[in-house]
């Protein structure tokens, strides 16, 4: 499982935006089964997270359902599962949701573009804003969290140790500044579903990925930010869950890609 565009065909990375140097052209697969002594199938990350999850998770406690997968991490990625099957789409691209446009005039994206969804509701994004908050003395409910956790010695630099754990339990002890923050991610989440909802009806969508671990209080804010956002059809009727599968999914859809040879039905 690889972040970005591969030639699954070919087990060739075209572009990984997030990383350094943007891999482009990298024969992964196969140096993999090189080094393995074993066959290698590449595909991207969130895809092969979205066919765990339908062979393995929630997909097998809902056959045949329609669903959506975004997963928070490092950026924000996504896949689409149409009626029990995974859809891969032209380039095996569908489901980029983390680029989505939602705000043409923000900050530059990794993948050159300004205003995509990743550039909000990815945890470097929310990290960057809680720390810019907890700098600007707007959080002292993170500093007093930062100060729990031994990371604020005097000497050491004020923002260290910010993540999305600090954020999450911030927020649940009723720092207003961190539960802003968590609004914020959660309403560009909800615009860039908003318009994944209107075109494909999915019957739910699933939330993974390491902000996901947050639960409850972001899956319930991008819940109620997503049926604000959509009201000509009953979105009340769409499930908001988290991943069933969680961390494992990528595994699991790893394990099912093996065992196809490779092959995802559309």
């Amino acid at each position: 499982g690889c972040p970005g565009l591969v030639d699954r065909a070919a087990g060739v990375v075209r572009w990984l935006p997030n990383l350094a140097g943007g891999w482009r052209g990298v024969e992964l697969a196969s140096r993999l089964a090189d080094e393995l002594a074993a066959p290698a199938y590449l595909m991207n990350d969130v895809r092969l997270a979205a066919l765990g999850e339908l062979r393995h998770g929630f997909g097998q406690q809902r056959r045949g359902a329609s669903f959506v997968l975004v997963t928070l991490g490092t950026g924000v990625g996504g896949a689409v599962v149409v009626e029990g099957s995974l859809r891969l789409g032209f380039a095996d691209a569908a489901g980029e949701l983390g680029h989505l446009p939602i705000d043409p005039g923000g900050a530059r994206c990794g993948c050159g573009q300004r205003g995509c969804l990743e550039t909000v509701a990815s945890a470097p994004a929310l990290v960057g804003e809680a720390t810019r908050m907890l700098l600007s003395g707007q959080s002292p409910g993170l500093a007093e969290e930062l100060e729990r956790r031994g990371r604020g010695e005097t000497g050491a630099d004020p923002g260290a140790g910010v993540d999305v754990e600090a954020i999450a339990a911030a927020a649940a002890a009723g720092d207003d500044a961190m539960g802003r923050c968590l609004d914020r991610c959660a309403e560009a989440l909800a615009t860039g579903l908003a318009q994944t909802v209107l075109l494909l009806m999915p019957d739910a969508i699933l939330l993974g990925g390491g902000v996901a671990g947050i639960g409850e209080p972001l899956r319930a804010r991008v819940e109620r930010q997503l049926r604000a956002r959509v009201t000509m059809v009953p979105v009340e009727q769409i499930e908001i869950l988290l991943a069933p599968l969680g961390g494992r999914a990528g595994v699991l859809g790893g394990v099912a890609l093996a065992a196809a040879g490779g092959e995802v039905r559309r």
